[in-house]
């Protein structure tokens, strides 16, 4: 099992304090190096879901639309190609990504991405 996760952090809060923390395994296993509570991790995909939970919060408080373009929300950002693109596809899809994916061409429909799948 240590090839595929050689340690990790678990961190419970309740009530926005932390109930319980501490550190499993080694954080490199070339110099046996343990892991410690206080290492900072890349998140890689882990972002995605606590992004749409969010965003379903916001709209089932009606503070945003499904629909609406992501530039209501953000005005500073100026991608054109994210002009006419839909914040349910963004969440659905990318989640926190896609914004920072390199030659990133999102779709204005399901119809236009199925059309390109079989292509």
């Amino acid at each position: 099992m240590t090839e595929i996760a050689p340690g990790c952090v678990v961190m419970i809060v309740k009530d926005d304090k932390i109930v319980y923390k501490k550190a499993f395994g080694t954080a490199n296993t070339e110099l046996n190096t343990p892991m410690q509570t206080n290492m900072l991790f890349r998140t890689g995909s882990m972002g995605k879901q606590y992004t749409a939970i969010a965003i379903m919060q916001l709209v089932e408080q009606g503070k945003i639309g499904l629909q609406d373009s992501i530039q209501k929300y953000i005005q500073r950002l100026s991608i054109k190609r994210l002009h006419n693109y839909y914040r349910k596809s963004l969440d659905k899809h990318f989640g926190n990504k896609g914004l920072f994916i390199r030659n990133f061409k999102p779709f204005k429909t399901k119809r236009d991405l199925h059309t390109k799948r079989r292509s």
